[in-house]
């Protein structure tokens, strides 16, 4: 499988800094994780909104051990919109670090297209919690305005600045 392009890299406790390279070290923790710019056959986005933390996000989540990219994300899509998606191009990857928790993330984010309509999610405990729900979006422009009003949230500021990074990449992929 050939590499995804990298959009961007960055470091958690700084996500609005442009991080030139990941730290060369093992961490502890490393996560891998598989995301989509969902749109519909009429140009609309679709995004999670934590409504109770305030902020929005791809959604898409974690690859299990022994899981491909896409299957995961198939899985992700249907658990959190309740949807089934057709996966159309890549958009590429993203690396998320923080060196004092020792933790990384490898983000692979897709662009798909919505099959059919909207379903009942099948939402973790913690989603929600937070009070997931997914919100359409007249456009790509409409998406980014929401998700990069709420970047400086912390703790969700690296999110959102990874989120709003692939949906630009991905609005201009057209």
């Amino acid at each position: 499988m050939a590499a995804m392009k990298l959009i961007r890299i960055m470091d958690y406790n700084d996500p609005h800094t442009l991080q030139p390279t990941v730290p060369e070290r093992e961490f502890a923790r490393v996560r891998r994780a598989a995301r989509a710019v969902v749109s519909d056959d009429d140009g609309r986005v679709y995004l999670m909104h934590a409504r109770n933390h305030g902020y929005y996000k791809l959604p898409g989540g974690g690859i299990n051990e022994g899981e491909s990219n896409e299957a995961a994300l198939d899985r992700e899509i249907h658990e959190e919109m309740g949807a089934w998606v057709e996966i159309t191009g890549e958009v590429g990857q993203t690396i998320q670090y923080d060196e004092v928790k020792d933790f990384r993330q490898d983000s692979y984010c897709y662009r798909a297209r919505l099959v059919g309509e909207l379903g009942r999610p099948e939402l973790t405990d913690s989603e929600a919690e937070a009070g997931f729900e997914v919100v359409r979006f007249r456009d790509f422009d409409a998406a980014i305005a929401a998700i990069s009003a709420t970047q400086d949230k912390p703790p969700y500021a690296f999110m959102t600045v990874r989120d709003t990074a692939l949906l630009e990449v991905a609005r201009q992929a057209g």
